[in-house]
């Protein structure tokens, strides 16, 4: 999806291939990890109100999220940066375990105090605040992008590299 998507933005783009594209197809896995946050954290404080199968259908949504904005970041970011692949691949595996980390050690404290339902809106929160952060990329992006760009082109990228 996300290639045609390119494909198409590209030749409306007078055959211009813009990063920030790659950022559009991140909607859907946002609106589901969010919904799937608020739902896995009522399945858990209402078991009796809901079907069984929700508890593993939000999971996978949320972890579906996870991933999906994983993956859209890296080809983003090796899209606007390409001569950085080794360094870009490295900050957002580096990220995705800081965050899942941080998620992870709060867990158990939030759920005492907030309950199900309160700690997974609020990480449903903070997945709509990133989804809205990293989605004004689009708008905002290829500014920061070219703005960037400066620092991360030396002098050992110019030219071919043998051995």
């Amino acid at each position: 999806m996300s290639d045609r998507l390119i494909t198409f933005m590209a030749r409306r783009n007078g055959g211009v291939h813009e990063p920030e594209v790659r950022l559009i197809p991140l909607v859907f896995p946002i609106v589901i990890g969010v919904f799937s946050c608020v739902l896995f954290g009522y399945t858990y404080d209402n078991p009796e109100k809901v079907h069984w199968f929700a508890i593993p259908f939000t999971y996978a949504g949320v972890y579906y999220a996870f991933i999906a904005a994983s993956v859209c970041g890296q080809t983003y970011l090796l899209d606007a940066y390409p001569t950085r692949a080794g360094s870009v691949l490295a900050l957002v595996c580096s990220c995705r375990g800081v965050i899942s980390f941080g998620l992870n050690y709060s867990l158990t404290p939030t759920t005492d105090k907030l309950g199900h339902l309160g700690t997974y809106s609020m990480y449903g929160g903070v997945m709509a605040f990133l989804g809205v952060c990293t989605l004004s990329m689009f708008w905002f992006g290829r500014r920061l992008r070219l703005f960037t760009l400066k620092f991360v082109v030396d002098k050992a990228d110019v030219g071919p590299r043998y051995g």
